[in-house]
């Protein structure tokens, strides 16, 4: 995290996500948030919202993450 730029970050989690089926996606994103305070739950649909706001099928999933 100190070597990378935040864009850098992101692109990386962007190409992460892309590369994962949605049908995977759902069943992992709301697990691995869960394990999160409400706090950083919340920066996560955030996030996800900012970086996919023109993927249905991505908001569809970021929408059982809340």
């Amino acid at each position: 995290m100190e070597k990378l730029s935040t864009e850098e970050q992101a692109s990386l989690v962007w190409q992460f996500i892309c590369s994962v089926p949605i049908m995977l996606l759902e069943e992992i994103l709301p697990w691995m948030v869960s394990f999160l305070s409400a706090s950083k739950q919340s920066e996560v649909t955030q996030c996800l919202n900012e970086i996919a706001p023109m993927e249905k099928a991505l908001q569809e999933v970021s929408h059982k993450v809340q």
